[in-house]
């Protein structure tokens, strides 16, 4: 952490980075930090290669994403990212910077910034920028600040109910309320809203899950026509999976997005003690313990039954 903080405080100008297929966490680290900066009197540039879902296309100063760039940077800051092909597009941007530092919290990480702050039992990235942030300069912490960091928790851990929750998560949690936040609009807005069009979707999808190894796999997918049908997009999907690993003999909850022909964002959600991060490397991806990802390619049923096959091998 201190090396971080040192270098932060020699560069001028920063840019910072949120991962492809952004979520609250890397949405939430990336805007808080972004704004501590700023006070701290940086000149700040904000990245991200993806499209907001309906959930965050309002957030307060999401069009700060993307608005500006420039030749070169002192520091490039990574957030919630696990490797550089995380950046997407923006690589090129990142490595502009002349040095480089991210802040992660997944249990598979590859090394690519010369300074790492990480800490895989964190139940959200924003719990590791919060504690950065109060070592750097806790002054500089306001209200809006404290929001940001709070939704990428509640977004992160579902509303403290993941198994990545530690009493620390809580601690983070109760120092964040000391800024007046509203926790319930906060959760609300960020983690339970939904629309009739999104409702529409997950209970065409949830009505065909498949059921594999006993009832121990569920698997729900997505196709381009079900997007076009019910007037949503793949951002939309976010948190569906949920319901199939909520069924008490599910195990391994599998959800298949189809973004293009023959080509599919895989979520994978796991119960103690199945890991999940190890059925996503196993088709170059990753994550966390508990939730993780990957993308492939092929036909649909037999991206299916590839990834049937490599959680049945989780499961022995």
């Amino acid at each position: 952490m201190i090396n971080a903080i040192n270098e932060i405080k020699k560069s001028k100008k920063i840019a910072i980075f949120s991962h492809i297929n952004p979520d609250g966490d890397t949405y939430g680290s990336g805007l808080s930090l972004y704004l501590f900066l700023k006070k701290d009197g940086k000149d700040v540039f904000l990245f991200c290669d993806g499209k907001a879902g309906f959930r965050f296309e309002n957030l307060n100063n999401i069009d700060l994403y993307n608005s500006k760039s420039d030749s070169y940077y002192d520091l490039a800051i990574a957030v919630d990212c696990s490797d550089i092909a995380r950046l997407g597009k923006y690589v090129t941007e990142f490595d502009k910077a002349k040095k480089s530092i991210v802040f992660d919290h997944h249990a598979v990480y590859e090394k690519f910034t010369d300074i790492t702050v990480r800490d895989a039992k964190a139940s959200s990235n924003c719990e590791i920028v919060l504690n950065f942030m109060e070592n750097y300069n806790k002054t500089l912490i306001d209200k809006e600040i404290a929001e940001l960091l709070y939704m990428g928790m509640v977004t992160d851990n579902g509303i403290f109910s993941y198994d990545s929750v530690t009493g620390e998560t809580f601690i983070c949690a109760s120092r964040l309320f000391e800024y007046g936040i509203d926790n319930y609009k906060i959760s609300y807005e960020y983690f339970v809203k939904t629309t009739q069009e999104i409702f529409n979707l997950k209970n065409r999808v949830l009505s065909r899950t498949r059921f594999y190894e006993d009832d121990k796999i569920g698997l729900i997918y997505f196709t381009k026509k079900d997007f076009e049908e019910c007037k949503t997009q793949p951002e939309n999907t976010s948190g569906i999976i949920n319901n199939v690993l909520n069924i008490d003999k599910i195990l391994i909850a599998i959800s298949v997005v189809q973004i293009e022909n023959n080509s599919y964002r895989v979520s994978i959600r796991t119960k103690a003690p199945y890991d999940a991060s190890k059925i996503a490397v196993s088709f170059g991806g990753g994550g966390h313990i508990r939730a993780a990802g990957c993308r492939i390619s092929g036909f649909m049923e037999d991206v299916i039954d590839k990834l049937v096959r490599a959680s049945s091998l989780e499961l022995l």
